[in-house]
């Protein structure tokens, strides 16, 4: 047999190293390639004896086992000897005897030899074997052998692997059902559901899906989501935004209330608050509100009746409707009756019809004073506020064209206010107002914030539709023109392209020596309206009266703050 390569170049490398060093080292370089060429040709020798007597083994005719032992070494026996190899790579070596079939146990299974030749014996290897029973398969049978597996046991896996699927998935939709039973989905941040009796609708505003039981009144067929709704109904109470201001919504629909449930319920909230003195040194407040779920508007909506307990202790109660009155419903606050801790909050309400129709919210505010709100209200530019001028004598001109005749869309416009008949300082008007005429935002604002009747607030002096701060625009068009005119001038006309003309001037005030009596001078004037208080509403005008069963078309000065149950005076406030 031919030299290890191996072995020969490592010493032909050592002695060409040699070569390269002194006298001294080169004799010590040659003493180890020497050994390395001595060492080499014994291992050569003890591999060529361990080959010829495998080779032996393999052609003779005696019975033997040959094993391998989990050293990786192994023992050999074979006929009445055995040859044995030590982990030192020498070889050892001699047989002794021995009769039968021995059998040599390794980490790898075992190997027989029948006549002459070893086969291995493990299941999973012989391909007669299936793994998991263990049982022998018919060898004209092998093809239903997969993977080492017979056909029973494959059968028995996909049955247990269906059956813990199963029980997989009627365990989680047993947790999503105690899920939504115990903590309600907020209906603007659930995904939207096209079950039959819900109907997913987008909120125009903050444009998430809500799914009611029924759809709602949509009087301009748009859709706002109950929080949205809430966060409109009082601006002088700002709400704040997100999730931060909305600390609890319930909608009184299954899941919160049973589907039988009808007239009468009670409710238990457990509402955790650790910042509650914080909120209360930044001037925040907690309140409760409640709106009606089959329409789209901002009213705040009590039922019939509802008493409200906060930690063992009433916070307030709204009693049934007196026979032949009308309740003015208004929010609720309960800071005084909360702590900065676990709130135990109780909710006992009753209902003439059903209270699945209404939600009611614990909201965090913050108190607006009227300078914060003037500050909020946007402005429009001078270009803009011309062109708005164009589009609405242009909607009045094809409006009287039909049998309508709009007089809101007239082309006319007074420089006083309605509210007050003074100068207007600050013109603003609704963004949804048909009309050119303005009114002053200070006294709309002090107006409204007097006004004690809560879902009455927010109209426009002019044409009675609902406009909130958010709603409103400062028009810079009609400031210009305030400054460009005398204080005399009272009304002023608009072309088509937005120019504008004096129409109409304040009468000149009547002199001295004049031989007019008080009475008249006191007609031609225009008196100062203060809005010093709310009356009894027993002595005071309705304010469910609608602005339809009036015979004026507008109100103006005194009739607006009257019509709202304010009481107003004429010239100089009452002394006290």
């Amino acid at each position: 047999m031919n030299a290890n390569p191996l072995w020969s170049s490592r010493g032909g490398s050592l002695k060409r190293k040699a070569d390269g060093l002194d006298e001294a080292k080169k004799a010590e370089a040659l003493k180890a390639a020497q050994k390395a060429k001595e060492k080499a040709a014994a291992l050569r020798k003890a591999a060529e004896q361990k080959a010829q007597q495998l080779k032996n083994l393999r052609h003779s005719g005696s019975h033997g086992s040959l094993g391998r032992s989990s050293s990786g070494h192994g023992l050999l026996r074979a006929g009445s000897g055995s040859l044995h190899r030590t982990q030192s790579a020498q070889s050892a070596h001699s047989a002794h005897s021995a009769s039968g079939l021995s059998r040599s146990h390794s980490a790898h299974g075992s190997l027989l030899a029948k006549n002459g030749s070893p086969k291995e014996a493990h299941p999973s290897r012989s391909g007669l074997h299936c793994r998991k029973c263990r049982q022998k398969a018919d060898p004209s049978r092998a093809a239903e052998l997969k993977d080492g597996y017979c056909l029973k046991c494959r059968q028995r896996a996909k049955e247990k692997a269906a059956f813990l699927q199963k029980a997989a998935e009627k365990k989680a939709a047993e947790r999503k059902a105690e899920r939504n039973r115990l903590v309600p989905v907020k209906p603007c941040l659930e995904r939207p559901s096209y079950h039959r009796n819900q109907s997913a609708l987008i909120c125009r505003k903050c444009q998430q899906s809500s799914n009611l039981r029924r759809i709602p009144d949509l009087k301009d067929g748009t859709f706002l989501c109950p929080p949205c709704r809430l966060r409109e109904m009082d601006p002088f109470n700002w709400m704040r935004e997100n999730e931060k201001g909305l600390l609890k919504l319930l909608v009184l629909q299954p899941p919160v209330l049973p589907e039988e449930t009808a007239g009468e319920a009670t409710l238990r909230i457990r509402l955790n608050m650790p910042n509650l003195q914080k909120w209360r040194k930044a001037g925040e407040e907690i309140d409760v509100r409640m709106l009606n779920l089959d329409t789209c508007d901002t009213l705040q909506t009590w039922p019939q009746s509802l008493t409200m307990w906060a930690n063992g202790t009433q916070a307030f109660q709204v009693e049934a409707p007196k026979e032949g009155h009308k309740r003015r419903d208004a929010p609720q606050r309960i800071s005084a009756c909360l702590k900065s801790e676990v709130n135990e909050l109780k909710i006992s309400m009753r209902d003439g019809w059903t209270l699945q129709r209404f939600g009611i919210a614990i909201v965090r505010v913050k108190p607006q004073s009227v300078l914060e709100m003037r500050k909020a209200v946007r402005l429009v530019s001078p270009e803009n506020g011309r062109k708005l001028v164009r589009e609405v004598l242009w909607n009045s001109k094809l409006l009287s064209m039909s049998d309508e005749v709009a007089a809101e869309g007239s082309d006319r416009c007074r420089l006083t206010c309605p509210l007050t008949h003074q100068r207007i300082h600050t013109p603003v008007r609704g963004e949804k107002c048909a009309h050119l005429q303005c009114y002053d935002l200070k006294a709309y604002l002090e107006i409204n914030r007097s006004i004690s009747a809560f879902n009455k607030r927010w109209t426009c002096p002019v044409c009675a539709i609902a406009t909130k701060p958010a709603d409103m625009f400062v028009d810079m068009y009609m400031l210009h023109i305030l400054k460009k005119t005398e204080e005399d001038d009272d009304e002023i006309g608009f072309t088509q392209d937005g120019e504008w003309t004096v129409t109409a001037k304040l009468p000149p005030p009547p002199s001295p020596d004049s031989d007019m009596e008080p009475g008249d001078d006191q007609e031609e004037t225009s008196p100062d309206v203060c809005v010093v208080g709310v009356p009894d509403p027993e002595l005071g005008p309705d304010p469910e009266l609608g602005l339809d069963e009036l015979d004026e078309p507008s109100l103006t000065g005194a009739g607006f703050a009257a019509r709202f149950g304010a009481e107003v005076w004429i010239g100089s406030t009452p002394e006290e």
